[in-house]
């Protein structure tokens, strides 16, 4: 590995990096190094509270779809 990658690795992850994990988590297309990277300097509350952001998240978009879905049917 170059300095660059060695530096980046020794870092802890940056919030974007937080939300990338999440999002694949969800979806069940984690690759086994970036799981191991995230594991190894991720912090648990950062990946629970993003899990619940995007979890809430997907919850309101659900509501909201099937609302307009029923106006839109005129029920």
């Amino acid at each position: 590995m170059n300095e660059i990658e060695e530096k980046q690795e020794e870092e802890s992850l940056a919030l974007w990096e937080v939300f990338q994990g999440v999002i694949a988590m969800f979806i069940g297309v984690q690759s086994e190094k970036n799981r191991e990277r995230q594991f190894k300097y991720g912090k648990v509350h950062q990946f629970i509270i993003v899990g619940i952001i995007l979890t809430i998240v997907f919850v309101v978009h659900i509501i909201l779809l099937v609302k307009y879905a029923m106006i839109w049917a005129g029920a």
